[in-house]
């Protein structure tokens, strides 16, 4: 008789060569042959975890790269009646970021979206918050049937980025810019405000920290680097997508006028 208590594990390995900015999927399955799969930004695919010969049985693989200065969340979801958990509050999945030996960098968090018509899922945030890109390998495989999983073991997997972009700030001659941000997140949110010249040179960063449902606010122009000049930012976080909101809004103090920019989902 199967077992219904049910792990569903992403793992993500860093490993193989860069590739230019871009954020490439090819699945690997059991017999470590890639395909051309491609997992990109918004797209979703569909599979299961039956078993291919080879010397892992039970897992898919998916090939990542996280371009620099950039954050994305990856989810699982739609799993099939075999994957789902007994009772209400089960771990349904697991993603985890490890490294090349293993070693668990970072823990997925779940979503219930029961009251939506929808399975639970999984949802691991990660950010890439360096100048490289960020190579990685994302394993799927299910502790309800480990070796014995077949094709009706189905599963949705897709990614998204979520890093934001403010497309203006200004410090420069008497102005100065307040950047303010806002989480929905029942949880603390840490990121990075990357402060770009208009020519796309990196001039300065502010770590960020929000309170659960918190706010953040600071005055840019006591940051080193991004005071007396203007440009652009963007935010990277481990937030999950479409969690987080803000704005800048920069200041002319002599007459009060102010003029605000919004925050917005940055292009793929």
């Amino acid at each position: 008789m199967r077992m219904r208590s049910s792990l569903v594990v992403v793992l993500l390995v860093a490993a193989g060569p860069l590739f230019a900015d871009s954020w490439d999927a090819g699945v690997v399955n059991d017999d470590g042959n890639a395909t051309t799969n491609r997992l990109a930004h918004g797209s979703r695919q569909a599979h299961d975890l039956g078993a291919l010969p080879g010397p892992a049985a039970d897992q898919d693989w998916y090939r990542l790269i996280q371009s620099p200065y950039t954050s994305h969340e990856v989810v699982v979801e739609a799993l099939s009646p075999s994957l789902l958990p007994v009772a209400v509050g089960d771990t349904d999945a697991l993603l985890q970021l490890v490294d090349s030996s293993g070693a668990v960098l970072q823990e997925s968090e779940g979503a219930d979206y029961a009251s939506l018509n929808r399975s639970p899922i999984r949802v691991l945030a990660v950010e890439n918050g360096t100048q490289f890109e960020a190579p990685r390998f994302v394993r799927v495989m299910s502790a309800n049937c480990t070796t014995s999983c077949t094709s009706a073991d189905v599963y949705g997997v897709r990614a998204r980025q979520t890093t934001y972009a403010i497309p203006r700030f200004n410090n420069s001659a008497t102005q100065i810019t307040v950047v303010a941000l806002q989480s929905s997140l029942n949880r603390p949110v840490t990121g990075t405000l990357w402060f770009w010249s208009t020519g796309g040179t990196p001039l300065a960063s502010q770590a960020v920290s929000l309170a659960s449902y918190g706010a953040f606010v600071v005055n840019t122009s006591t940051v080193p680097g991004a005071a007396g000049v203007s440009g652009t930012v963007t935010l990277t976080h481990d937030a999950p997508y479409g969690t987080l909101s803000g704005k800048a809004v920069a200041v002319e103090p002599a007459t009060g006028f102010t003029f605000d920019t919004a925050m917005v989902p940055r292009p793929d």
